[in-house]
């Protein structure tokens, strides 16, 4: 390795013009692709499109169509006036004339069914918006006693009317939702000006994730750039300078976009991070170079030009380890069966090469070519050229008299920390809480709060019978075990509505029967039930039968979104089809986005586990091999362990959940914070060569690496802190435990492993 980077860097000092013209060709290339990448605005990213569950369930939609639903509710005192339902039934004509959408239903264009000496007409339940008082009264009437409509498209105190809008079930329907939603939203601010209503459902939930994405991607970058623009100017102590490091971070950015554009990706609410932490990350290398640079540049009697070239050569193998370790802990990502998260891990795992290589090829290109360490050689001379220089090394050197005098109190402490989180961990809840991916402040939260208050809800489970027989749900008999599961399913405490085809069958007995509420029951007879369907159609019923009478399907309305708890909802229903469906004619299973997002939340919190695993497995390896010292492997675990572990004590002390995003920081922030520990290591070692002194070689390292491992750190917490101002929870949650974790690694580099080294005194070859 030794030998190769000799021959390497001083290429690239000795034709740096080539190497600058290669790298802007590449720029060039590569901005060219950049605006094509494409955002993702579909939950089905997430999913594992193998598992059994997407199969069945792409096949259940491809008979009762689509499971993408946008709710508008429009609330007033009293939905029955005759201005309120002119709007509803404008509002339902404009959306059902819309692109994409295959069915709109409200209160005043579903069917309704009117009984009277013993026969039943079909008609519209709202035929005409009446004015009179009396008439509207009544309509109320039969509106809140009807239970197909209660809780569907009214609520209970007639306060709230729904529109249901129904998406046509097609290929990457992410792409076209987006746009129904958009023009759902023109068309209520156009006709509602001074009316309540509340936008919510499966689709809407999706377009406030891409809005909410596309909001956090124009807000990440500039605030990142602007940090790591201040904290490199107050280091580097000239705003000429700070462009050297600034021109690598951009350059690493592009080619990382551009490499997520060749793999066909596009940006999703996993994705979406990549860009802070790739700044965050990629201006590491270039401030271990050039502070140590211009820090030593007053300590050397060499020309700049050699001073620098020395600069590179002592920092290649150190930063290229940093490099190394940081892509495996993103790498270990695409262990993950979860597409969004394998993305994450690839490209950010090249990106930080892409950086490694930038920064030590580009960067001192334009340091050579431009003459700037000679230019600057004067200013960086100077003790007050660098902003807080003096408070920055008396902070050091208060850190090194701390470690040698508290080194046992220290660790002893660090004994009761460890003690502590691991009790925290014990406290620690695997869930996601699907509407908790939003802030309560945001109008989606508030919409999809309102609306499970007041109807069915926005989510809801998919219960499929199938049965190996024609016309076998015309049986009273299968009807009654029908009923049997219904009431089952009423019993259970997450469930807020149920609705099948044994509703509309009570609802046609009923009207036949004059109205009469002894008959909202089923039928004595398959004859009878036949003939029933004959005379009132099959057109209402087709989301919940086919053509056959084979296959029957209830939705299951939820007012529940943690999958913790939908888990053990979707298991108990589950098993009372095992013991009473599934050991006969028919197969019951239930399906729908509900049981993908659990599953998909089970698959990204397992696949972390062994992500981390598999990530320690490989760096600690590598840190044994590097340093050729069991001892001093063992040692470099713990600094990088204890983080982690006091973060997830954190965790398990506040009550936050372990999950989808919060799942994901061990195995990125194992990769990121073991680059302090190596840079530390590798300064100690090669001092202690010199002088067998431990406290020496402390303070030589902490006045030598100090200075780079704060400014690191401190951009690394922002860098993912930054992060945390997202409006999606999940990812504000990522930013906010990140940052965190990068502090604790501060405390453990700088404090924890000095005192280790001192009182263990391990050999290093």
């Amino acid at each position: 390795m030794e030998k190769r980077r000799n021959v390497f860097i001083p290429f690239i000092v000795k034709y740096p013009s080539l190497v600058i013209a290669s790298t802007l060709f590449l720029v060039v290339i590569s901005l060219f692709f950049l605006p094509h990448i494409k955002l993702a605005s579909s939950v089905d990213v997430f999913f594992d499109r193998e598992s059994p569950s997407y199969v069945k369930f792409q096949e259940w939609k491809r008979q009762f169509g689509s499971d993408e639903i946008v709710i508008v509710a429009l609330y007033d005192n009293d939905i029955f006036t005759e201005e309120n339902l002119r709007l509803i039934d404008n509002l339902t004509s404009r959306f059902l004339s819309l692109p994409y959408v295959d069915k709109v239903t409200s209160i005043t264009n579903v069917n309704d069914i009117n009984g009277y000496n013993d026969i039943f007409v079909v008609k519209k339940f709202m035929e005409e918006i009446p004015s009179q008082r009396e008439k509207l009264e009544k309509l109320k009437r039969r509106a809140i006693s009807n239970p197909l409509y209660v809780k569907n498209l009214i609520s209970k105190d007639a306060t709230t009317a729904a529109i249901m809008i129904q998406l046509e079930d097609k290929e990457n329907s992410g792409s076209y939702a987006k746009e129904v939603v958009d023009n759902v939203r023109k068309i209520l601010n156009e006709l509602v000006k001074d009316k309540k209503y509340y936008l919510s459902g499966s689709s809407a939930i999706e377009y406030f994730f891409t809005l909410y994405m596309q909001d956090d991607l124009k807000r990440f970058l500039p605030l990142i750039l602007l940090i790591i623009f201040v904290i490199l100017l107050l280091s580097l102590g000239d705003i000429k300078m700070v462009c050297l490091p600034f021109v690598t971070i951009t350059v690493s950015l592009i080619f990382t976009m551009w490499f997520l554009y060749l793999c066909g990706f596009a940006i999703n609410n996993v994705t979406t991070i990549i860009p802070p932490i790739i700044l965050a990350i990629s201006v590491c290398d270039s401030i271990h170079l050039l502070t140590e640079s211009l820090q030593k540049k007053g300590e050397s009697t060499r020309s700049s030009e050699e001073d620098f070239l020395k600069r590179i050569s002592d920092l290649f193998f150190p930063c290229f380890l940093t490099s190394l370790t940081t892509a495996i802990g993103f790498f270990s990502l695409t262990v993950s069966k979860v597409s969004p998260v394998r993305e994450l891990g690839l490209v950010a795992g090249v990106g930080v090469f892409f950086a490694f290589v930038v920064t030590f090829t580009f960067l001192p290109a334009l340091v050579k070519k431009f003459a700037l360490l000679n230019k600057y050689n004067s200013i960086f001379r100077k003790k007050e050229s660098f902003f807080f220089k003096d408070k920055i090394d008396s902070f050091l050197i208060k850190i090194g008299r701390f470690n040698e005098n508290f080194s046992i109190p220290i660790l002893i402490f660090t004994i009761i920390l460890v003690s502590l989180s691991l009790w925290g961990v014990r406290k620690i809840k695997v869930e996601t809480n699907i509407l908790e991916f939003f802030a309560k402040s945001t109008p989606i939260y508030k919409a999809t709060t309102f609306i499970d208050k007041k109807l069915g809800g926005v989510y809801s489970l998919n219960i499929s019978l199938k049965a190996d027989k024609e016309d076998y749900f015309k049986d009273p008999v299968s009807l009654k075990r029908l009923e049997r599961l219904q009431e089952f399913l009423s019993s259970i405490p997450e469930v807020n509505k149920i609705t099948s085809v044994l509703d509309y069958i009570k609802e046609i007995n009923k009207s036949f029967h004059n109205e009469d509420e002894k008959f909202y029951k089923i039928p004595s007879s398959r004859k009878l039930i036949a003939q029933y369907i004959l005379l009132y159609g099959t057109d209402d019923m087709d989301d919940f039968i086919d053509s056959k009478w084979q296959w029957t399907t209830i939705r299951a309305c939820l007012k529940e979104y943690s999958t913790h708890r939908l888990e053990k909802v979707i298991e108990t229903i589950q098993n009372y089809l095992d013991k009473n469906y599934n050991n006969s004619s028919v197969k019951g299973e239930v399906l729908g986005y509900v049981v993908l997002d659990v599953e998909a939340n089970k698959t990204v919190t397992e696949g972390q586990i062994k992500s981390l695993g598999l990530a320690m497995l490989v760096i600690f390896g590598m840190m044994f091999f590097v340093f050729r010292a069991v001892s001093v492997g063992v040692i470099s675990i713990i600094p990088n362990l204890l983080p982690i572990l006091v973060n997830f004590g954190i965790m398990g002390w506040l009550g936050i959940r372990l999950d989808s995003a919060t799942s994901m920081i061990s195995a990125i922030g194992i990769g990121v914070i073991v680059d302090d520990t190596i840079h530390f290591l590798h300064e100690f070692s090669k001092f202690l060569k010199k002088d067998r002194d431990y406290v020496k070689a402390m303070y030589y390292t902490i006045s030598h690496k100090g200075r780079p491992i704060i400014l690191t750190s401190v951009i690394l917490f922002f860098g993912f802190g930054i992060v945390s101002i997202s409006r999606f929870i999940p990812t504000s949650s990522f930013g906010v435990l990140t940052a965190l974790l990068m502090a604790n690694a501060l405390l453990g580099d700088l404090v924890i492993l000095p005192c280790i080294l001192m009182f263990l005194k391990p050999k290093f070859k």
